[in-house]
């Protein structure tokens, strides 16, 4: 089911009897370093403008879908885009809606 831009956890948080975890917490426990992070979250994309990302190291590369139509201001596409920037990711490739980040 899609939150639709409705999702209001945090790192640690728990709402009906939901916990939520940071993705460096969930790799560790289940011994996964994965590389590659696929954001398709339908208009909850935003929540980063909130909680910045905080991605851990291991991961060089996100694909982001982007939901502009679901946007409160025109701007926040390009302050999500921002976000994932001051992690040091590096736009590759925006198509579509669809925007391909890499870092080193």
């Amino acid at each position: 089911a899609s939150l639709g831009g409705r999702a209001a956890l945090s790192a640690g948080a728990e709402s009906e009897g939901l916990s939520a975890l940071d993705l460096k917490t969930l790799c560790s426990s289940q011994n996964v370093e994965p590389s590659l992070l696929v954001v398709d979250i339908e208009g909850s994309e935003a929540m980063v403008l909130d909680t910045p990302p905080q991605l851990p190291d291991m991961i060089r590369d996100v694909v982001l879908e982007l939901h502009p139509g679901l946007y409160a201001k025109p701007e926040t596409e390009e302050a999500i885009i921002a976000a994932y920037g001051a992690e040091g990711f590096e736009v590759m490739e925006y198509r579509n809606a669809v925007v391909h980040l890499h870092r080193e």
